[in-house]
């Protein structure tokens, strides 16, 4: 039986290497479509494809202008 403990608190060391890590995966990410270009053709989002390259060129967009990844809303 698994014993149910007290989750660690989150501190702002931990968040900070959080937001490090998922911006890496976001610029590995641009990194890849922009080495493979026919990667961000349309895709079935099923098949963990993205919804088109025009979404995916208004992500990047944003998030370069600052430096920072931002979410299109």
């Amino acid at each position: 039986m698994a014993k149910l403990g007290r989750a660690r608190p989150v501190t702002d060391e931990t968040a900070t290497r959080a937001v490090a890590a998922s911006k890496a995966d976001a610029i590995r990410a641009v990194d890849a479509t922009m080495a493979f270009p026919e990667w961000s053709r349309v895709a079935p989002v099923s098949a963990g494809g993205c919804r088109g390259i025009a979404e995916f060129n208004e992500l990047l967009w944003i998030t370069t202008q600052d430096g920072d990844l931002h979410y299109p809303i």
